[in-house]
């Protein structure tokens, strides 16, 4: 596949099978991700919306 910045090779040099995915920590994770899920795999601290 070709088209505006294609990166094939780096797909082919990581072992990227499929879209989304992800790299936290060195670590491929595959699929869609929860905003609670990554915010336990990269630290981020999610702030409480405060509902007036």
């Amino acid at each position: 596949m070709e088209g505006i910045a294609c990166q094939n090779q780096l797909c082919i040099d990581k072992k990227i099978k499929g879209f989304p995915t992800w790299e936290i920590n060195r670590k491929l994770i595959l699929g869609e991700l929860l905003l609670k899920k990554f915010s336990k795999l990269t630290g981020f601290i999610i702030k409480e919306q405060v509902r007036t």
